[in-house]
């Protein structure tokens, strides 16, 4: 098994037997509509980061796309607008032969209302493909996702603080964080603590972060914090592959850039 971490999106592809899949976390589509009710006004974005996936589709060419959760934006009904976006997404997605796989989230309640029966709708606990298993990351993963030899997951939209290395100044950049167990762990040893798990960043650049790397990161990772073993290594990466070092060389102030 493979896996490719992408800096377009950002995204995520790995491949099982002959099935090529395509991940991403976090579109948070109408997201400007929240966004404009404050002031701040972000025309045609939902429709932007569609395309962009869409686009993306068409490079990496998956029999699959995962959304890991969070289609959506807010708790309620989509905007009439937003609704248009997800069906033409669906539709462009379907028209490719893709086949789309939504893991709901916790902003998409009643997203069976507004996707086709062709679209299959995994709960919140995740599923398995192979050794990989996926979730969105606000509950508890499922007992088959646990069991897996990685786990993918969204939901906190990670981010590191870093010190920029020509002015000095620190900057918030969005990140991947892959933790790994004791290497004498394996999945059929350890428990609930100690998984493999890729944390994904949003796709969405303009939603909201969950800032790591701190003394109360593990209560901005959640329920993901239970997976993330203090015996283990996780390593923080941003968007364009730099290391960052580790989540205790942050808290300690040791970012290398």
């Amino acid at each position: 098994m493979r896996i490719t971490m992408l800096k377009e999106g950002p995204a995520l592809v790995f491949t099982v037997g002959d099935r090529r899949l395509l991940v991403a976390a976090d579109l948070h589509l109408g997201l400007e509509d929240e966004l404009a009710a404050k002031g701040v006004s972000i025309p045609g974005l939902s429709a932007r980061i569609s395309r962009r996936l869409v686009n993306l589709v068409d490079r990496v060419g998956p029999e699959e796309l995962v959304i890991l959760g969070d289609l959506k934006h807010g708790v309620g009904p989509p905007s009439k607008s937003t609704q248009l976006v997800i069906e033409e997404l669906v539709s462009d997605l379907l028209k490719r032969g893709v086949a789309l796989t939504l893991v709901k989230g916790n902003h998409d309640g009643g997203i069976e209302n507004y996707l086709p029966t062709r679209v299959k709708i995994v709960g919140p606990r995740g599923f398995r493909v192979g050794e990989v298993g996926l979730f969105h990351g606000h509950s508890w993963p499922a007992e088959e996702v646990l069991a897996a030899e990685l786990i993918l997951a969204g939901h906190v939209h990670p981010a590191a603080r870093v010190r920029d290395p020509n002015t000095g100044r620190r900057r918030v950049v969005r990140v991947w964080v892959i933790s790994s167990p004791e290497e004498a762990e394996s999945a059929g040893t350890r428990d609930a603590v100690g998984a493999r798990l890729v944390l994904m960043p949003a796709y969405n650049q303009f939603v909201g972060f969950g800032l790591i790397g701190f003394q109360g990161s593990k209560r901005t990772l959640g329920p993901l914090s239970r997976l993330i073993s203090d015996r283990g290594v996780a390593h923080v990466l941003a968007l364009d592959g730099t290391y960052l070092g580790t989540l205790r060389d942050l808290r300690g102030g040791r970012e290398k850039g």
